[in-house]
């Protein structure tokens, strides 16, 4: 019988083996880094934008709290203004003061000049 000393390969195997190189499996292992680093980099941009939209939602949420706290205050400020404004309040506060009202208005006029240039 016959020997052979090399073993018999399919003719496309062998072709593939020969165009697959060191060289590529290189480049395939770097791109391979870059593509991971770059999702890496992507992800950590995500959360810190995620983070940074959390935090500006609590101060807006915190900010219209104060509003609503001033807002409530302010009306009621403006109905204390009303009700001390008003005609019987300042009527009662000045009975209690026990000045004497004004009958007569004379007013003076200067006849002469009071102040020289």
């Amino acid at each position: 019988m016959f020997k052979f000393n090399r073993p018999i390969v399919n003719p496309v195997a062998r072709q593939r083996s020969k165009g697959f190189n060191k060289n590529k499996l290189i480049n395939l292992k770097v791109l391979n880094y870059i593509l991971l680093s770059i999702i890496i980099l992507l992800g950590i941009f995500y959360l810190s934008g995620m983070n940074d939209i959390s935090i500006k939602g609590y101060k807006i949420e915190k900010l219209n709290k104060q509003k609503n706290d001033y807002a409530s205050t302010n009306e009621g400020l403006e109905l204390k203004i009303i009700s001390l404004s008003s005609y019987g309040n300042i009527i009662s506060r000045v009975n209690g003061l026990k000045m004497v009202a004004v009958k007569e208005i004379e007013y003076l006029s200067a006849a002469t000049m009071v102040a020289k240039k």
